[in-house]
């Protein structure tokens, strides 16, 4: 009598197992843009002036200890702080 009801639990057991991997369905990806642009088409000509640039702002918020290196510029160790900066650095 006990071993119908252990085999009838490893069987149901198996059987959710078996369920719950095929839970999920394919998965579907992004599809790839399907845009070709000719080598003299300016996809830019459109855009202002100002948004035309290589500059990048990039605002940080650290918990850093500040520091200083050699020639006097902030930098951030490796050393936990008390409180919060915060900053924008234009990069290149």
């Amino acid at each position: 009598m006990w071993s119908f009801s252990i085999r009838r639990i490893c069987a149901c057991f198996s059987l959710a197992l078996l369920m719950a991997g095929c839970a999920t369905g394919p998965r579907v990806m992004m599809p790839t843009p399907n845009v070709y642009l000719e080598p003299e088409q300016d996809v830019y000509a459109d855009l202002a002036v100002p948004l035309k640039s290589t500059e990048v702002p990039l605002f940080y918020i650290t918990d850093r200890v500040p520091e200083q290196d050699d020639e006097g510029r902030l930098r951030y160790g490796y050393w936990r702080s008390n409180s919060m900066a915060f900053g924008l650095e234009t990069a290149a």
